[in-house]
């Protein structure tokens, strides 16, 4: 409830669940708040093939992620 309460204040935009965990908690503590939750955040890379562009793909992954959340 007290995580509620926080982002009802309206100071966060948007929450990313991790690609390897459930987002259902997520969904839970965003419920009755405006809060967008984006699409899964994989930090590791963990679907990427190990290939001389995967970090580049990775940070490509992860700004694309976050910039489709926060355009809204």
């Amino acid at each position: 409830m007290e995580l509620q309460a926080e982002l009802r204040a309206g100071e966060v935009i948007c929450a990313f669940p991790e690609a390897q965990h459930d987002p259902g908690l997520l969904e839970q503590i965003l419920d009755s708040t405006t809060v967008r939750m984006g699409g899964a955040i994989d930090p590791v890379g963990s679907s990427l093939e190990p290939t001389p562009q995967a970090y580049e793909t990775l940070l490509r992954q992860l700004a694309l992620t976050l910039s489709d959340c926060l355009k809204g």
